[in-house]
């Protein structure tokens, strides 16, 4: 089964058969459709073979080239050949390639005691999140926390959530650059880490 990457490769021989132009703009519109196709039911075509998710690109494209992620990665490469399409769609395969280079080279789990969960339950100043309506405490329904490391040295938050197997990249943190460390002390009190490398193989991250 293709994957987008491997979509991305065939497109790349012949733009025009595909997306029906040189154009960057036109690329962007076709990748969102398939998005969309394959979100649902098909979420595995999304991922690199390092298991990092398309839909981390915006980020990646963001930090490579100093410019905020909210841009998106299309506005992103188009700004750096002054809105060339061709040149901007030529650009894009190979910030795609580097994209799909990167891997997790580092992951801890946070090390969650009794006393860690008390404090975010009972503490007022835990920072609050709506959820179904009801006012929460900040990750007080996710499973597992993480700490992440790329091979680009980008390091940032994910979270795993009961009903899902992918960890999900917290935008919030990694769009502030907040200090990990302290941004989750005001949610759990005292943390520690614990080192989980070991499982890297098996992360998914969206």
């Amino acid at each position: 089964m293709d994957t987008i990457f491997d979509l991305i490769e065939k497109i790349k021989l012949r733009p025009p058969m595909y997306i029906g132009s040189n154009k960057l703009s036109d690329m962007h519109t076709f990748l969102l459709g398939y998005r969309s196709a394959v979100i649902e039911n098909q979420y595995e075509r999304l991922f690199t073979d390092n298991g990092i998710s398309f839909q981390y690109f915006n980020f990646f494209v963001g930090r490579k080239y100093n410019c905020s992620s909210f841009m998106g990665y299309a506005n992103i490469i188009l700004k750096q050949t002054e809105n060339d399409e061709e040149k901007a769609l030529r650009l894009f395969f190979d910030v795609i390639k580097e994209f799909e280079k990167l891997e997790i080279k580092s992951i801890w789990e946070l090390d969650l005691s009794e006393e860690n969960r008390h404090y975010n339950r009972t503490e007022p100043s835990v920072p609050k999140i709506l959820h179904d309506g009801d006012e929460k405490p900040l990750y007080s329904d996710n499973e597992n926390i993480y700490k992440i490391k790329l091979s680009d040295d980008t390091i940032f938050l994910a979270v795993k959530d009961k009903d899902t197997k992918y960890l999900n990249i917290d935008c919030d943190v990694l769009v502030f650059e907040k200090d990990i460390d302290e941004y989750l002390k005001k949610c759990f009190g005292e943390i520690k880490w614990k080192d989980f490398s070991g499982e890297i193989s098996e992360i998914k991250l969206m």
